[in-house]
């Protein structure tokens, strides 16, 4: 389900299911960021647009040790984050991705990571 913030006539629009990108950012009628799609590379579905989250890392891994399977930009952007809590007001939102047994696979650490928009 997608979370809707606003404050003044601003807004933003998250969707924590899907990566926790902000899909849509507005001031009043102005659009300020791409819209959120997917492209065709590689033979694989990417998105492009909107504000991702990346973690562990931006870019490349330079030398990664034998086994260390991650992509550029990480995974975070490609799992569901859950929803901690959004304010009354509706102005911000927290938001948590922890590790699992399938980040382990790919990034042998524990982790929690917190997101506030």
């Amino acid at each position: 389900m997608d979370v809707q913030l606003v404050c003044g006539e601003a807004r933003a629009v998250v969707r924590p299911g899907d990566g926790l990108v902000v899909t849509t950012f507005t001031i009043g009628s102005r659009t300020i960021i791409y819209p959120d799609g997917l492209i065709e590379s590689n033979g694989r579905k990417k998105r492009r647009g909107g504000i991702p989250i990346l973690f562990p890392q931006a870019g490349a891994v330079s030398d990664p040790p034998a086994g260390f399977l991650l992509a550029q930009h990480g995974f975070a952007r490609d799992k569901a984050w859950e929803t901690v809590q959004v304010s009354g007001d509706a102005r911000r939102a927290e938001f948590r991705l922890s590790s699992s047994a399938e980040t382990h696979a790919i990034f042998p650490f524990d982790f929690e990571v917190r997101v506030t928009i």
